[in-house]
């Protein structure tokens, strides 16, 4: 993760935190391609019928 995004995103997380402090997030440093396979794998987990009716 770059200085930049790295700096940013902490700034962001600390508001977001502060605001909404019931809410716990987890950072992956992944690239697109993971991402893309997380979300799906995660998404299939809570909603088995979406991947066999969706066309990627």
């Amino acid at each position: 993760m770059s200085v930049f995004a790295c700096n940013l995103l902490s700034a962001a997380l600390v508001r977001f935190r502060q605001q909404y402090f019931k809410i716990n997030i987890t950072v992956h440093d992944v690239i697109n391609e993971e991402v893309m396979k997380m979300v799906r794998s995660r998404y299939h987990s809570q909603h088995p019928a979406f991947l066999a009716t969706q066309a990627y």
